[in-house]
């Protein structure tokens, strides 16, 4: 029986191959639609739930116009951080992120070119839930030129070793003091 209605569907696909076709490349079309808007809508409604506090966080956005061109672009004035703190009451917290690339460092005359280094406030670990595998998350930026690394990171740099100093070569050189690891965003 079953053999029988593979043989009539397999016929009526050859008897009417036109409109097979094109039923088929519509399902195939649909079907790769449906992936793709769910995938997008599944990642807006995860993105940064590794957060306990992700329904309290926000990020500021700063509209650019040219001319009659305008641009939302991911980045506002620094100032605005602190404005924000002390104007408005319903701003619990904020955090100042800057992002710095194409850096060359450097460890024991081992020199590593790092596509981006994030500079951070020290209120970075209040809002955001980033586990450390050392040292306290309330102390970990409070010192001027510390940084905190991921693991792999700190592997790449340091191996075993217990010193933590690198080198920042930029304009200015910095010498910069890791007293903290975190394991990663996701945990």
């Amino acid at each position: 029986m079953i053999k029988l209605f593979f043989k009539t569907a397999i016929r009526n696909l050859f008897k009417n191959s036109f409109y097979s076709i094109l039923n088929i490349a519509g399902l195939a079309i649909g079907f790769a639609a449906f992936i793709y808007i769910a995938t997008h809508v599944f990642n807006e409604f995860s993105f940064d739930r590794y957060n306990s506090k992700s329904e309290r966080i926000f990020r500021s956005v700063m509209t650019l116009k040219f001319g009659d061109t305008e641009e939302i672009t991911s980045f506002s004035e620094m100032p605005l951080a602190s404005a924000a703190k002390s104007d408005l009451p319903e701003v619990e917290e904020s955090v100042r992120i800057y992002l710095a690339e194409n850096i060359l460092t450097q460890y024991n005359n081992n020199k590593f070119f790092e596509d981006e280094i994030w500079y951070a406030e020290p209120s970075l670990f209040k809002i955001f839930d980033f586990k450390l595998l050392e040292g306290d998350p309330n102390l970990a930026l409070n010192q001027p030129k510390s940084i905190v690394l991921s693991t792999k990171a700190a592997t790449k740099y340091f191996g075993n070793e217990t010193h933590r100093q690198i080198n920042l070569n930029r304009e200015l050189k910095k010498e910069l003091y890791c007293h903290r690891y975190f394991s990663s965003c996701s945990s």
